[in-house]
């Protein structure tokens, strides 16, 4: 552990360090979180779930009873129809989302400072904000907007034209608020075709 700890440049914590912590991380949120009474809106995103669930059709698409943009309803949907439609089961499949989101944050602050100090604990700092942690474990459909904001990162960054689409129609298929984040990345790249002649 003393090893783990010791600092080595950019490769501290070392990644079995970080893996420890956000298992532990997990850990704690499935302990504290899996068993819980519904938590504010999570009651009645999981009856829009049900909803899809046991009435898949296009007219439960065009009418459902919420503000929100349908994609996160219908993957939780699959999910409880492949694995069943209980509180337990849909907060399952929010801890994946979470630790795939997690995970791609992770990578995209490595690629981006060049090393695992910065990155762990810009992670560490967005997995410990209050909100995210209860996204990360309720049925909330703000985490499939993150995973697809950070998706969107990598797409401009990489200067990747399809992934782009994709991040950008993910995220605006699960929070209609995304349409902001969408015209950021289009003034971003209008900048860098304009003045820096990038026209990838």
């Amino acid at each position: 552990m003393v090893t783990l700890l010791k600092k080595n440049g950019n490769n501290y914590p070392s990644l079995p360090l970080t893996t420890a912590v956000f298992v532990c991380y997990f850990i704690a949120l499935a302990v504290f979180g899996l068993n819980r009474p519904c938590w504010h809106d999570e009651c009645h995103f999981v009856e829009t779930v049900r909803l899809f669930l046991t009435h898949p059709s296009l007219s439960t698409l065009v009418h459902y009873n919420e503000m929100s943009t349908p994609l996160p309803f219908v993957l939780y949907a699959v999910w409880g129809w492949l694995f069943g439609d209980s509180l337990i089961n849909l907060r399952v499949l929010s801890l994946i989302i979470a630790a795939f989101t997690y995970l791609l944050y992770y990578y995209f602050f490595v690629k981006t400072f060049s090393g695992s100090k910065t990155a762990f604990w810009l992670t560490f700092f967005l997995a410990l904000n209050p909100y995210m942690t209860g996204a990360g474990i309720f049925v909330y459909t703000d985490m499939l907007t993150m995973f697809f904001l950070v998706l969107l990162f990598f797409a401009i960054r990489n200067r990747s034209p399809f992934l782009s689409f994709i991040a950008a129609a993910g995220g605006l298929l699960c929070r209609q608020y995304y349409v902001f984040v969408v015209a950021a990345a289009i003034c971003y790249c209008g900048w860098c075709f304009l003045l820096r002649k990038q026209s990838r």
